[in-house]
Order: structure tokens, then sequence, then C-alpha cells
């Protein structure tokens, strides 16, 4: 995997550790990134609360559409009820919302992922998505 972008370094001097400042910033970075993508994930991501919302709103629009046949006195099947509220302009705005909202979530997956790929290859330690680290045992190995 290519790894690009600005020069990123952790060095060692008689302190101790010291990260760059590009790393520092990458790190502040994916913190931001994380926090903005917590309301996301919490709602449109597995296991997210978009599914029980669906069946919220698929339910009052086929209450809706009972009632209006109803109140007509025209025929009532649940089959035709379901289809009612499937095709009803809410049920697809909410469909469009959540496509939208859900590219944007994994559009800052793969963000966070690539952050975290930079990340570990500075530290010298390979991350669940990659393979070798990058350089930064030597630097740390080395009597300068």
């Amino acid at each position: 995997m290519c790894v690009t972008g600005p020069e990123l370094s952790i060095t060692k001097t008689k302190k101790g550790y010291v990260m760059s400042k590009d790393l520092s910033e990458l790190l502040d970075k994916r913190l931001a990134l994380a926090k903005e993508m917590a309301g996301l994930h919490a709602r449109y991501g597995p296991g997210g609360t978009y599914v029980t919302r669906r069946d919220i709103l698929l339910a009052e629009l086929s209450r809706k559409h009972r009632r209006a046949l109803e109140s007509n006195n025209e025929k009532v099947t649940q089959g035709y009820i379901d289809e009612l509220a499937k095709s009803d302009p809410d049920y697809a705005a909410f469909l469009d919302e959540i496509e939208s909202c859900r590219a944007m979530l994994f559009e800052m997956y793969a963000q966070l992922k690539d952050i975290t790929i930079r990340v570990s290859w500075l530290k010298g330690t390979p991350s669940e998505f990659d393979g070798e680290p990058g350089s930064y045992n030597e630097v740390m190995n080395s009597d300068d």
C-alpha cells in the first residue's frame, strides 16, 4: 500500500521522544474525525438506530394509508398497505437521507483508516490494515 502525504516523524532527543508537528496534527485530525463520526455511526452504522427509525416511519405511513382507505370504504389488504407505505414520498425522502449519510460515514471510515495506517507506519508497528511498518524502528535504534 502506498502511503503519501506530509513527512511525519518521531525523533529521539536527550529529553525523550518528540513527535513532529505533522504527526501531532495528524493525531488531532484523527480524534476530531472520530468525534464527528460518533453520531453518524450511532445512527447509520452497523446496529444503528436508522433501522428502528425506518420501522417506525413505515408503521406510521401504514396507519396513515389504512385510515385513508378505510374512510373511503376501499378494500384494505396488508400487502396493498405495505406497497403504499414503501412508495410514499416521505419514505423515499427517508431512504435518500440514509443513503447520503451512510455514504458520508463510509468516506469518514476511509479517512480514519488512512490516518491510522500513517500513524502505524510512523510507530513502526503494522496496523490491522497494512503489512510491514515503516522505518521508525531504524530511527529509534540509531545512536544520533
